[in-house]
């Protein structure tokens, strides 16, 4: 027995892609599955600012919390 995954871009083409399957009397099982969400950053708009970035006014973000290098990178490695 052989087996296929087709991916389909909407919903609309799915069910007929699952119909048209159907009438084939080789076709043996037809499943159905939803593929997990791909990451709605990915998907979100791009917005461009409206006026220039001052680059000027992030110095001194992180006065008050200090960072090593080393804090950065460790906690960077355990995002799993």
């Amino acid at each position: 027995m052989e087996r296929l995954i087709v991916e389909v871009n909407s919903s609309k083409n799915i069910e007929f892609l699952l119909e048209l399957l159907k009438k084939f009397d080789f076709v043996n099982r037809i499943e159905k599955e939803k593929t997990k969400k791909k990451s709605r950053k990915k998907n979100m708009p791009i917005e461009w600012a409206k006026n220039d970035a001052d680059i000027m006014s992030l110095a001194g973000i992180w006065k008050n919390k200090p960072r090593t290098i080393e804090e950065i990178r460790e906690k960077a490695w355990k995002r799993n």
